[in-house]
């Protein structure tokens, strides 16, 4: 009984412990028709990583990150902006708040748009 009891505490312990972290998967893709290079710029308590990331037309690129139950319905934390150019040379930077707005219509995942360059850059 002693046994059945440990066991039934420690199996509590794994499912309090998992449900308190959840692991994610996020994406940025190019719905444009050219190339894209991106950086990705994460910063957390142990400094900032950047992330860079060539994307042709029509593809993704995705990683995965742990995060808390309190924040699962936002993207990834660490995510602090996006930096993204063209061919042709337009930088479109996509900072925290403009990122939690692209993926309230894609589940945590962020588009890139043709509309996004004319926006940051004009008629391109």
């Amino acid at each position: 009984m002693e046994k059945l009891k440990k066991s039934f505490i420690v199996l509590l312990s794994i499912i309090s412990m998992s449900s308190c972290a959840n692991i994610k998967w996020a994406s940025i893709k190019n719905a444009t028709d050219e190339h894209l290079k991106v950086k990705a710029i994460f910063v957390s308590k142990y400094g900032t990583q950047v992330m860079e990331m060539p994307i042709e037309a029509g593809e993704n690129n995705t990683w995965q990150y742990e995060q808390s139950s309190f924040d699962a319905s936002k993207m990834d934390k660490y995510l602090s902006s996006i930096e993204v150019s063209n061919t042709r040379g337009c930088l479109l930077i996509l900072n925290k708040k403009d990122i939690d707005k692209k993926v309230e219509n894609h589940e945590l995942e962020v588009v890139i748009e043709p509309q996004d360059f004319i926006d940051a850059c004009g008629k391109q």
